[in-house]
This record gives C-alpha cells, structure tokens and sequence, in this order.
C-alpha cells in the first residue's frame, strides 16, 4: 500500500507540474483558474491510476496529452474568444473534455482493463482509430474562427465558447474508450523507449565527458589568449574588451553547439583560428561519438540474444 501511494503521488506530480509549467508560461501567477486545471489533472490522473493500475510510463504520455490539450485550449481562447469571456465559463470550458473524458473511460472501464490485459496487446490495435475523433474537433476550432468573438457581449461569447466545448467533449465522451486505450499503448511504448534508453547511459556518459573536456579546454583558452596578449580577441555585446571566465565558457559552448548567436564575436585572426579548430574536433566528436555509441548498442544486443538461446 505504501508502495502504491508512492506511485500514485509520484504520477500526480509529474503530471500536475507538466501542466502547471503551461499555466505559469501563459500567465504569471497561480489564479483561480490555475488553481482549477491543478485540481482537475490531480483528480484525473488518479481515477486513472488506481481503476486502469496505469503505470508511470502512462503517466509520461498522459501528463503530454493534457499539456497539448492545455496549449491549445490556451490558444483558441486567447485568440478567438478573449477578453470578452467570462472566468466561469473559462473554467467550465476547460474541465467539460477532461470530464467527458474520464467519465467515459470509467463507463467503459471493463472493455479497457480486458483490452489491456490482453496477449498481444499492440498487435491487435488500430493506430488511426483513436485519432479519427480529431478531425470533428479540428473543424469545431475551425469554426471558431468564423465567430466575431471580439465584437460579441460577453453573453453571446460565454453562450458560443460553452457550446464549442460542449460539442467537443460529446465527441471525447464518444471515443473516450478507444483514446484511453491508446494512451495505455502509448505508456507501454514508452516503457520499451526508455529501457532501450538505458542502455545507452554509459557510452553517452562518455561522450558527454569529451564533449564537457572540449569545452572547459577551449574556454581557459580563451580567456588566456584575451588576459596574456597585448591585444582584445572579443566583442561583446558590440564593445570590445576582455572576456571574463563565464563569458569565455558560454562562447566555448555556443562555439562547440556551431550555435553563434553573435553577442561575443572573436575579432583577432588568432582566435578565430583557435575557434575554427574547436568547431572541427566538435563536429568529430559528435562523428566518432554517435558512430561509437551505435557499435555499443549493436553489441548490447547481439550479447542480449546469446543470452537468451
């Protein structure tokens, strides 16, 4: 039971601060809306958990889906129905597809859990299926473009807004079953993803560590060149002067990345030279690194299937 809380608080809070993140990017601020799409993904996400025994991998794909569905929920009404809609209705229209959603999902619960735990389970599935609903709700958002919400009493624009998202959640509430069986497949897919991943830790640790040496080497470079010469190697921020250490690790970084976003600009012969030659062991390295880290997991394989004969 410990275990299980554990889990369930582990899957809330990814989910809760993968949308929250949204939240606090749209607007600054925790408001009462905020505050309303915290409780709602808590809720959710906890019928999910503890009715489908969901994993945290499931948590991974359902935390992006409600993120996505935040953006675009944030988008339509900043841009068709605001400023002249209603908190309430805000709220309302927001909570009315994760509702349908979830209530679906439960009304169909037993066809899900015997799908789920079926033999077979990806094999058997239908990718375009669960996304044909998205096609009726792409023509509702459509069609809010057609709406003079800005030039409507806010009666009008709760009256259009609440029916749009009405309509909406009929469709989800309709497909909930076929949409939560796709977000368990998708957690199941994730799962694979992430132990092949896991193979990888140690030659990418590798990697990162030349990758991390090319830069601390380069950037002390730097900054030797601009402190035990007679003459400035940089302009920074359109003033040329010395480089300070921070300075010289971040043009390291943005030299190595081939970035240049052209606020520290080397303006002396010698080091744009000394950058040219990190720019080409950067684009070796990033050769030879992939190239290893690819033989590594060929090798893991090929070991994983003698040990299984």
């Amino acid at each position: 039971m410990r275990r299980s809380r554990r889990g369930w608080a582990a899957a809330v809070g990814f989910t809760v601060a993968m949308v929250l993140l949204v939240i606090l990017a749209v607007s600054p601020g925790l408001d009462t809306f905020g505050v309303v799409v915290v409780v709602t993904i808590a809720a959710s996400v906890s019928v999910f958990y503890f009715t489908f025994a969901s994993g945290r991998f499931f948590t991974v794909a359902f935390a992006n889906h409600l993120a996505l569905y935040t953006c675009i929920f944030v988008f339509f009404l900043q841009v068709n129905f605001l400023p002249s809609l209603s908190l309430w209705a805000v709220k309302l229209g927001y909570l009315l597809p994760i509702g349908a959603f979830v209530l679906g999902a439960l009304w169909n619960r037993s066809a899900i859990q015997s799908i789920v735990s079926a033999e077979h389970l990806r094999e058997q599935r239908s990718f375009w299926r669960p996304l044909l609903w998205l096609l009726p709700v792409m023509l509702i958002g459509a069609a809010t473009f057609a709406l003079p919400g800005k030039d409507l009493s806010t009666a009008w624009n709760d009256g259009f807004f609440i029916g749009a998202m009405t309509a909406v959640s009929l469709i989800v509430l309709f497909v909930s079953r076929d949409v939560a069986i796709f977000l368990l497949d998708t957690g199941l897919l994730f799962e694979d993803f992430f132990k092949r991943i896991s193979r990888l830790i140690v030659p990418t640790f590798a990697f990162l560590t030349f990758y991390t040496l090319l830069i601390v080497i380069f950037a002390c470079l730097y900054r030797i060149f601009d402190v035990y010469t007679a003459s400035l190697h940089f302009r920074i921020a359109g003033e040329v002067r010395e480089i300070a250490f921070l300075e010289s690790l971040y043009f390291s970084v943005i030299t190595l990345s081939t970035v240049g976003y052209g606020d520290i600009v080397p303006v002396s012969e010698s080091i744009r030279v000394v950058a040219a030659i990190q720019i080409v062991l950067g684009v070796l390295l990033l050769l030879f690194g992939f190239s290893e880290i690819r033989r590594y997991t060929v090798e893991q394989d090929e070991r994983d299937r003698e040990r299984q004969r």
